[in-house]
């Protein structure tokens, strides 16, 4: 019986799921000495397009927003909708910030310069919105006149606002219309499924956690992948599944989970590294977060080496 709904299920996966969207959070490149380094974002971009990225959701967590000033971000952001806009990536600049009055700066920024669209987390550290209505207006007033399409950052284990997802788009429904889609980094399969149903696909679900294959019979079309480079391992499986064949996709989703504890397991922060090994060096990390050190590098390469990761993916150079 379970397999027959299985099968149900991926069949009304294979209606549901024409498109597919892959989306990246790069990492902000630094030079040694931690300043931002602009000239490395069109390799960046180039490398996100070859993977078989479609969206790039840029200056996010992954790209230490927190650790960047306004003008910073600002500068960031012009050069990744100068090479998304080469490279044909769909790019989303992440305006959120911890003081509303910089993300309302940066909106305003984002909009000027062509952005596809914005990204916004809101002010989660010393106060929180206290109710959805309160949550609403605080993206309204970063939103401002910007007609942008808004993708709202959904990650309540980091910034402890719990409401549910479906809640939030119920009220956004009419109050924010510019509001286009969410990026969902929570576990709750069932509120995803709830803001997929109840609105009809009015907005794009991309879902975050891992296995992505938990998602995929409850028609789920849109995935985050963090790092680029895993794009082609998560292509394949959404290829069998949607191809109804779940034993292949189970296979594939166990190499990419193989792959990415390989990088995890080589220390805090290895996974913007392997892009230094693919020819794209991104400098290290803004403090507090500390590099990875040369010894554990070139123990990584070489597991990776084992693994077959490079017959796979094509370096740059």
């Amino acid at each position: 019986m379970m397999r027959t709904m299985l099968v149900t299920l991926m069949m009304i996966s294979v209606v549901l799921t024409e498109t597919h969207y892959y989306m990246s959070a790069p990492w902000t490149p630094f030079n040694p000495d931690r300043s931002i380094n602009l000239d490395t974002i069109p390799d960046q971009a180039k490398f996100h397009k070859e993977q078989g990225v479609t969206h790039a959701w840029v200056i996010g967590g992954m790209g230490q927003w927190y650790a960047l000033t306004v003008e910073e971000r600002q500068q960031l952001g012009q050069a990744w909708v100068k090479a998304g806009n080469e490279k044909d990536l769909f790019v989303i600049v992440h305006t959120g910030a911890s003081v509303i009055r910089d993300a309302v700066e940066l909106t305003k920024h984002a909009t000027k310069i062509g952005a596809n669209a914005i990204a916004v987390i809101p002010p989660f550290t010393g106060a929180r919105p206290g109710s959805v209505s309160e949550l609403i207006e605080v993206l309204k007033m970063i939103v401002g006149d910007s007609k942008l399409p808004l993708y709202y950052y959904h990650i309540p284990g980091t910034t402890g606002i719990n409401f549910k997802m479906s809640q939030i788009l119920d009220e956004a429904y009419t109050s924010l219309p510019t509001l286009k889609g969410v990026k969902y980094v929570d576990s709750d399969v069932i509120d995803f499924v709830k803001c997929s149903e109840m609105f009809k696909g009015k907005y794009e679900m991309f879902w975050a956690p891992e296995p992505k294959l938990q998602a995929m019979p409850f028609g789920s079309k849109h995935y985050v992948l963090a790092e680029s480079y895993y794009a082609p391992y998560l292509s394949k499986v959404v290829q069998q599944w949607d191809n109804e064949n779940l034993k292949g996709a189970r296979e594939a989703q166990q190499q990419l989970n193989d792959l990415q504890s390989l990088i995890g397991s080589s220390g805090s922060g290895a996974s913007k590294y392997v892009m230094k090994s693919l020819g794209i060096y991104l400098g290290p990390p803004r403090l507090p977060k500390q590099p990875l050190s040369e010894e554990k590098y070139n123990q990584m390469v070489v597991k990776l080496t084992e693994w077959g990761f490079y017959k796979n993916t094509s370096k740059v150079y």
